[in-house]
């Protein structure tokens, strides 16, 4: 999903409502959300504080810093109010 999907699924909903986290379909748990992260960021690589394995690491595409991935990161431990998240959000996607 890129972000500009995202943003289209979330265009019509209410800016009040909380967004958590559901995942593994066959045991759905619930996460709240800590944040959205960026990553790698091309802004922190600086090739004079990087390693000889993490420059070989960019050199060979194993990490891509022009291309970032947009993480959704879920707080530790699952949402406090109950730990699972209905099993039916799978089949409304």
């Amino acid at each position: 999903m890129l972000v500009q999907e995202l943003r289209e699924l979330l265009e019509e909903l209410n800016d009040e409502w909380e967004v958590r986290l559901a995942h593994q379909p066959t045991w759905p748990l619930a996460h709240h959300i800590k944040g959205v992260v960026k990553f790698p960021d091309e802004e922190e690589y600086d090739e004079d504080e990087l390693s000889v394995e993490e420059l070989e690491e960019i050199e060979n595409g194993e990490v891509d810093i022009e291309t970032p991935i947009v993480w959704i990161v879920a707080c530790q431990g699952n949402c406090s109010d109950h730990p699972y998240a209905p099993k039916e959000l799978w089949d409304r996607c």
